[in-house]
């Protein structure tokens, strides 16, 4: 496999990080959790923005708890939970940790600290995700995370669809400066601009 003139040593090393790369790409799905999730919404477990927080968390029955967690993706289903780990309880017992699933909720809330003035995040709950809304009017955007990537929408009181740039630019058509926004990419500002004119 290796044939560079190099040291001996620094050959084994070579042919040992390839073998291992190789080997790695080789496992089977349940040992790579993929970058980007795809389900109903595309959602980045990964991002900066999917931390540990407390989240107050409401049940299905109305019920409330509080739970510290990031934000997860079960690769079987491709439903997200939270984590809920009792402490209490030593690292051996199967009770110490509970997945609440997003489908098992009514939505997640928590405090945002990071700006001086304090921000009330919520997500409402989907049968597969959460959902944060990042802009709100005639059409509505929905992220998988706060300050995320829009990932879903919504057109006035209809049903909430997975965000398509065609679908937007339909429904934008007519109005040029929100056009030439969403062409620059700029989503929530194109929308923004659509729905100050909407009454």
């Amino acid at each position: 496999m290796c044939f560079l003139k190099i040291p001996s040593k620094a050959s084994f090393f070579l042919c040992l990080f390839l073998v291992m790369s190789i080997a790695g790409l080789a496992q089977p799905d349940p040992y790579r959790m993929p970058h980007l999730v795809t389900g109903p919404w595309n959602f980045n477990a990964f991002a900066p923005a999917n931390g540990n927080f407390n989240y107050i968390v409401t049940l299905s029955d109305g019920s409330e708890m509080n739970v510290k967690s990031k934000i997860h993706v079960d690769t079987s289903n491709k439903k997200q939970y939270l984590l809920l780990v009792d402490k209490k309880l030593p690292k051996s017992d199967s009770n110490r940790t509970r997945k609440i699933y997003c489908y098992e909720t009514r939505s997640i809330t928590r405090e945002d600290k990071a700006n001086d003035d304090e921000e009330t995040i919520i997500a409402f709950a989907t049968d597969s995700c959460w959902l944060f809304r990042e802009e709100r009017g005639f059409i509505t955007l929905y992220a998988g995370l706060p300050k995320g990537d829009i990932v879903a929408f919504r057109l006035d009181n209809g049903p909430v669809e997975a965000f398509s740039r065609e679908r937007l630019k339909e429904i934008l058509k007519g109005d040029e400066k929100a056009l030439k926004k969403l062409e620059r990419g700029n989503h929530i500002g194109a929308v923004r601009e659509y729905n100050s004119k909407q009454h």
